[in-house]
């Protein structure tokens, strides 16, 4: 263990104690190994006394000696990797931080490729494109490919197979027909050239909804025009077929009066729903777009939420609400809350419905004080209290989003004037303990005494609220 300088550090140094010191042959070191990484509860119990009986006979170590070096690689040995695993994974881990750093553009497109069977992967991944300033455009016949495709340094186009609904046997074939005879014109010179057996509604209503027929026609008129589009395609294909069967043929191809489409009005909320439900995401805006410059006031945005976020305060727009009864039968909600840089579920539970139902409706744009918590693995907000986004409630939450980007700097400041209560001081610690966070606290008693908490916590209109609402000797900073 030299080149660890003693400390265990590979799987291979717990093979080499329990053979150099407790006197194993490499048969029995790797049965212990395999005890400890399948925590088999009788074998290791064996291998316990085998191994401390082993240091004493073998090694000449005292049995607390022995005992010692036993509860240092039984906890280790349950998640440890060899020598030559851990070295070939950091040396994978160097080569994809390399690439990401110097090959930003190429490294997200293969990455996104990589993980194009998995709508939650792309998503995350497209948020890290965001964050790292690139822009992914949605799929498009006329440029995308089966994969994701870089444009330039900045740019990566989605491909056309990480669309819901679209099988490869299609792509292909669009992209076949690209290569030999150009960009589709039109709507109908792309639908007179595509000629495969999955061109048919489901795949067609796909490629409207994703934004990949974009450059040949908008949307809801496509959308709304689906029965002519479908049509043509059926009376185009017999036509080519017909005309390639005849003896006296005109020609492969097939010349046909263009569509007559009737214009449907364009929904931008609708679109970016299509866009959600086939990939993934929103690609070509946001539907909170026209909120944004309320909600970025937000103290806290749902991708900086994590189970150890305590309480907080969010700016986040109402989207579903699912009402149900208690087993007493109260009324509560489980309410679909989304920002600008994700969603997440907030429940109210029947005493907070009762108070805000009048406030949780459908569009609203509100301001959630609550709870974080990591339920089953997934991040929820049990919800204390809800407000209409006032100016005084911007300006709080300028002012906690500050305290909490320098919580270094900041405090929460607690002074208990008129007495020492010792009842007021344990309600304080609960309230405490159950927002914990990056902010410190400190408690100033009668104006004099200073002391700081051993504990920090979530800067938020919520606890502000709460602390205040214990006594009238209290001041809360």
């Amino acid at each position: 263990m030299k080149d660890s300088y003693g400390i265990i550090t590979y799987q291979d140094d717990v093979l080499y104690i329990a053979i150099e010191i407790a006197g194993y042959n490499w048969e029995e070191a790797d049965k212990l190994r395999k005890a400890m990484g399948k925590k088999i509860p009788e074998e290791m119990a064996a291998q316990k006394d085998k191994f401390i009986k082993g240091c004493q006979d073998h090694g000449k170590l005292s049995s607390n000696q022995a005992r010692e070096i036993w509860h240092l690689i039984e906890p280790f040995a349950a998640y440890g990797f060899n020598k030559a695993h851990a070295c070939s994974y950091g040396m994978v881990a160097y080569q994809t931080a390399y690439m990401k750093a110097h090959f930003a553009s190429e490294f997200m497109a293969a990455l996104m490729s990589a993980e194009s069977d998995d709508i939650e992967k792309v998503a995350e991944a497209v948020k890290e494109c965001k964050a790292m300033n690139m822009k992914v455009l949605n799929p498009d016949v006329n440029e995308s490919f089966a994969d994701f495709t870089v444009v330039d340094d900045k740019t990566i186009r989605f491909g056309l197979s990480a669309t819901k609904n679209i099988g490869h046997h299609i792509v292909d074939a669009i992209i076949l027909e690209r290569k030999k005879n150009g960009s589709f014109k039109t709507i109908e010179n792309f639908l007179e050239r595509v000629i495969d057996k999955d061109l048919n509604r489901k795949s067609l209503e796909s490629f409207i909804k994703s934004g990949a027929l974009d450059s040949l026609g908008k949307r809801h008129t496509l959308f709304s025009n689906i029965e002519k589009l479908l049509d043509f395609t059926r009376t185009s294909h017999e036509a080519s077929s017909h005309n390639q069967s005849s003896l006296f043929g005109q020609g492969a191809e097939n010349k046909h009066a263009s569509l007559v489409l009737d214009e449907a009005e364009e929904n931008e909320d609708e679109a970016l729903a299509w866009e959600k439900e086939l990939l993934g995401l929103y690609v070509t805006g946001h539907p909170l777009e026209k909120h944004k410059s309320v909600l970025l006031k937000s103290p806290t945005q749902i991708s900086q939420m994590n189970e150890n976020s305590g309480g907080i305060t969010m700016f986040g727009y109402i989207n579903q609400i699912k009402e149900i009864n208690t087993k007493k039968g109260d009324l509560m909600a489980f309410v679909n809350v989304q920002d600008l840089t994700g969603a997440i579920e907030l429940i109210v539970f029947p005493k907070a419905y009762q108070q805000y139902k009048e406030l949780i409706q459908p569009d609203a744009i509100l301001a959630i004080s609550g709870k974080v918590e990591n339920r089953q693995g997934k991040m929820q907000i049990l919800c204390d209290r809800v407000q209409i986004i006032t100016s005084d409630v911007i300006a709080q939450a300028q002012q906690f989003r500050s305290a909490s980007g320098n919580a270094s700097q900041s405090y929460l400041r607690i002074h208990i004037h008129d007495g020492f209560d010792l009842k007021l001081l344990a309600e304080i610690k609960k309230i405490l303990y159950n927002e914990k966070g990056e902010t410190p606290v400190v408690l100033h008693i009668n104006g004099s005494k200073q002391i700081r908490l051993p504990i920090a916590v979530n800067m938020s209109n919520h606890i502000i609220e709460k602390l205040k609402n214990l006594s009238d000797n209290l001041e809360v900073k």
